[in-house]
């Protein structure tokens, strides 16, 4: 497979500091698992990992993305208007 590129150790880099942030990061700077996730894929566009058009090619994970938001939202709202507990 060849030598490691850099591209590589930017991305094993920037998976352990995402692991370290996702199990402490809320205890210790009170960073949020989705505030990490976010900084993480800034860093990976900015040093050129990935690319926006890697990113709009996974359609299956946005499909994911927008039928959760619209899960999460019935299920606040339902509970908010007493379904739940009922």
């Amino acid at each position: 497979m060849g030598s490691v590129r850099p591209q590589e150790w930017i991305m094993l880099a920037v998976f352990l500091r995402l692991l370290f942030l996702w199990i402490f990061g809320d205890q210790l700077a009170r960073i949020d698992s989705a505030t990490t996730a976010l900084v993480g894929l800034g860093v990976l566009l900015i040093t050129g990992v990935l690319t926006w058009k890697d990113i709009l090619e996974e359609e299956s994970a946005w499909d994911t993305l927008v039928w959760f938001a619209a899960l999460v939202m019935m299920a606040s709202f339902l509970n908010e208007m007493g379904l739940i507990p009922w």
